[in-house]
C-alpha cells in the first residue's frame, strides 16, 4: 500500500500549452481552468491529433500529471516524453506507452455481446469518465514536455478534457490512521413529497467526500509549517486539490478513490508535544 498523495499547485494553469489539434471553440485552454464542463476537444480521435505539448516557462518540479473528466475508453494508452528544447526535438525522457485499464481478454466476453469483437468495455461511471492519474516515483525538473493519447477506437470521434494538472505531490512520510480516513458520497438528490406521502426523488451526481487525519505525532514542526501550511495557504477552499490514496491500487479502484475537488475543512495544525504535530483534511469532489 503507497502513502496517500495529494496534488496541489497546479502549474499546467499558467503554462502554454499547443500540439494536436482542437476544436476552435474548444480549445487546450479549456482544460486549464477549474470548470469541467468547459472542456478541450479534439478535432479527431488520431494520435497526432491529441497531443499535447506543454512549455511551463521555466524549469519547475513536476512529480505527477492528471487529465480529468475526459471522454477516453477503457482502451485508451498514454505516453509523456520531457524535453531539452521549446521546439520538441531533443528527446530527454520517454516514459513508453501505457494502458492504464485496457480492454476486456480475448474469449472473455459473451457471444452476444456488443463488445465482443472490438473488447472495448464502457466505462462504468458515466457521471464521470475515467481520468489519467500519472504518478512518478521520483520528482523531476522539467519545462518541456509532451502528453500523447491514443484512443482511436474511440466512438466519439474525439477526445474531451475537462481540466489537466502538472506539478509536484505532497508525499507524507506517514499515512492517514486507519481509523481515521472515509470515502463517501453527498446527498444532492432533491426529494419532492405529496400530500399523501409519496415521495419522488430526482437523481443528481453525488459528490464523493474523502476524509483523512495523522497520528498525533505524525510530522514535525518543519514538515506541518512548511508542507501542509503552503498547500493549505496555496490552496484555500478555493482552488482545487487532488486526492490519491493510494497509487499502487488496481486502476479501476485507483479511479474510485482518487479525484480532485477542494477542501471542505482543514482540520487545523496540532502540536500535539514539542517539535511535532498532526493535522486533517476533507475534501469534496469536483464535478461537471
Amino acid at each position: 500500500m503507497e502513502r496517500i498523495k495529494v496534488l496541489g499547485n497546479n502549474l499546467a494553469e499558467a503554462a502554454t500549452l499547443s500540439g494536436g489539434s482542437w476544436f476552435a471553440s474548444l480549445p487546450l485552454a479549456n482544460a486549464q481552468t477549474e470548470d469541467f464542463s468547459e472542456v478541450a476537444r479534439s478535432s479527431d480521435a488520431t494520435v497526432a491529433s491529441t497531443v499535447i505539448e506543454v512549455d511551463l516557462g521555466y524549469s519547475q518540479s513536476v512529480q505527477a500529471i492528471a487529465l480529468i473528466s475526459t471522454n477516453l475508453t477503457t482502451a485508451y494508452s498514454y505516453r509523456i516524453r520531457y524535453w531539452n528544447d521549446s521546439g520538441f526535438s531533443d528527446l530527454d525522457e520517454d516514459s513508453g506507452w501505457t494502458t492504464p485499464i485496457g480492454a476486456a481478454e480475448m474469449y472473455t466476453l459473451e457471444w452476444d455481446s456488443p463488445y465482443f469483437w472490438n473488447h472495448i468495455l464502457p466505462w462504468d461511471d458515466t457521471e464521470r469518465g475515467p481520468s489519467l492519474f500519472h504518478v512518478r516515483s521520483a520528482l523531476r525538473i522539467a519545462r518541456w514536455l509532451t502528453i500523447e493519447l491514443d484512443d482511436e477506437s474511440n466512438p466519439d470521434e474525439y477526445v474531451d478534457i475537462g481540466f489537466q494538472y502538472i506539478g509536484p505531490i505532497l508525499h507524507p512520510a506517514i499515512n492517514y490512521l486507519p481509523d481515521e480516513n472515509s470515502l463517501s458520497f453527498i446527498d444532492k438528490s432533491r426529494r419532492i413529497e405529496s400530500l399523501s406521502g409519496a415521495e419522488r426523488v430526482l437523481r443528481r451526481t453525488n459528490n464523493r467526500v474523502m476524509r483523512f487525519a495523522f497520528a498525533q505525532q505524525a510530522f514535525t514542526e518543519d514538515t506541518l509549517f512548511s508542507d501542509w501550511f503552503e498547500i493549505m495557504r496555496r490552496t484555500g477552499y478555493d482552488k482545487l486539490v487532488g486526492v490519491i490514496p493510494d497509487s499502487d491500487d488496481d486502476e479501476r479502484v485507483l479511479q474510485r478513490r482518487a479525484f480532485f475537488g477542494r477542501f471542505q475543512e482543514m482540520s487545523g495544525i496540532t502540536q500535539a508535544v514539542a517539535g511535532y504535530g498532526t493535522t486533517g483534511f476533507e475534501i469534496k469532489e469536483a464535478i461537471r
